[in-house]
């Protein structure tokens, strides 16, 4: 029964991997753009949806001058985007202020596609042969590619002299598949006795992996599987099992 469960999580698997896949291909021929940096790295120049003009998320520029972040309504004409009349149409969020809480605040948010590298220090596999639960350490290198939205709340905090101070909160999701190379231990112990030597071996990794980001920190959940890439793969106890990693990435775009 096991076996069997875990033969269709395995095929689960494979198949969003190859969904996502496609999906990469596809955005890469219809030439669009990546998630630019100020959706990881900072609240800079771009477009977003924000309610900053009332409660409904409408499309907005943010531009950042003098440490003074311009938010501008954009209106639709024809096939693109412009800034609208001035009245009512741009806010204003500054550094700091004197005296009165201010009342201005607002929440803004981007999506996009994300291309990062992926590194998994921890692997949680499932008792498997004649050996218990593993934690394993091993190397590995992975590429990942998926749908990310990122959100950002402005606001002001009072500081102990009575300045209003700006806070920038920022909040991120991305929901993807990867792919990659890893290494992995062989011995007797995980060939079930079919190993008389012991080395290094060379792995595929490919599955499913869920960042999430709170300001400066990210951590993201993977589900995966193995492929031993040489003729021990046959002996292998943990060929085409699935694990549980925790991810660390640094970007690529």
């Amino acid at each position: 029964m096991k076996i069997r469960h875990f033969a269709a999580l395995t095929v689960l698997v494979s198949g969003v991997c190859r969904a996502v896949a496609g999906c990469v291909l596809l955005w890469l021929a219809a030439g669009c753009q990546v998630l630019h940096d100020k959706a990881k790295y900072g609240f800079t120049n771009g477009v977003y949806r924000s309610n900053a003009f009332g409660p409904k998320n409408e499309r907005v520029y943010v531009a950042t001058v003098n440490d003074t972040v311009q938010v501008y309504l954009l209106d639709r004409q024809g096939h693109s985007w412009i800034v609208g009349r001035p009245a009512r149409r741009q806010r204003a969020f500054m550094p700091s202020l004197l005296t009165n809480t201010p009342a201005i605040k607002g929440g803004f948010s981007t999506s996009g596609f994300d291309v990062d590298f992926l590194t998994v220090p921890f692997k949680y596999r499932p008792a498997a042969g004649l050996l218990p639960r593993q934690f394993n350490t091993n190397f590995n290198g992975l590429v990942y590619a998926g749908c990310r939205t990122d959100r950002y709340r402005l606001g002001y905090e009072a500081s102990p002299v009575g300045l209003f101070h700006r806070q920038i909160t920022h909040y991120a999701l991305s929901v993807g598949g990867f792919t990659g190379l890893g290494s992995t231990a062989m011995n007797a112990y995980v060939t079930n006795n079919q190993l008389n030597t012991e080395y290094d071996g060379l792995l595929w990794l490919k599955g499913l992996a869920v960042i999430v980001g709170v300001n400066n920190v990210t951590l993201g959940m993977a589900l995966g599987y193995d492929h031993l890439l040489d003729a021990n793969r046959r002996h292998w106890i943990y060929q085409h099992r699935p694990w549980l990693g925790l991810t660390f990435g640094l970007n690529l775009n």
